[in-house]
């Protein structure tokens, strides 16, 4: 449900775009490490190595007075999170190849990290998911 505060928060957010100064901040930053390019024949002067080649400015930042603007930095990933991709994981090789190894491995993950209840919720939802895949793989090797 969207509030009148979070109304207006959007709008407010929204202006910045009429600020050119904040657009070319924002295409400085995504810019940076991907579109940059360094002549060849700095390139060939240094060996090959790109990391010490000087990069061609095709844009006049100074000029657009755009900044560098700090970066969000990704949400370190937890260890429950892991291991619950991995259970996943192991369940979907033990539908796939009965190997009841992978189930055990699954399993004992999950007493690991007390997700008993959480894998147990999950495995008729993996069950469908994995049975279409089992079908599709079924399907390629009949047509081989």
């Amino acid at each position: 449900m969207i509030t009148c505060n979070h109304l207006l928060f959007f709008i407010k957010s929204l202006q910045f775009l009429d600020d050119p100064v904040f657009l070319a901040s924002i295409c400085r930053t995504q810019f940076e490490r991907f579109y940059e390019f360094v002549d060849a024949n700095d390139l060939e002067a240094n060996g090959g190595n790109i990391s010490k080649a000087d990069r061609v400015k095709f844009i006049d930042w100074e000029k657009a007075k755009g900044v560098l603007m700090d970066k969000r930095t990704t949400k370190p990933v937890s260890d429950v999170y892991r291991a619950k991709l991995a259970c996943k994981s192991d369940y979907e090789m033990f539908y796939l190849t009965d190997n009841k190894t992978y189930l055990d491995m699954a399993e004992e993950r999950a007493r690991w990290h007390d997700l008993e209840e959480w894998m147990d919720g999950k495995k008729e939802h993996w069950c469908s998911l994995y049975e279409w895949r089992k079908d599709q793989r079924f399907k390629g090797a009949k047509r081989e």
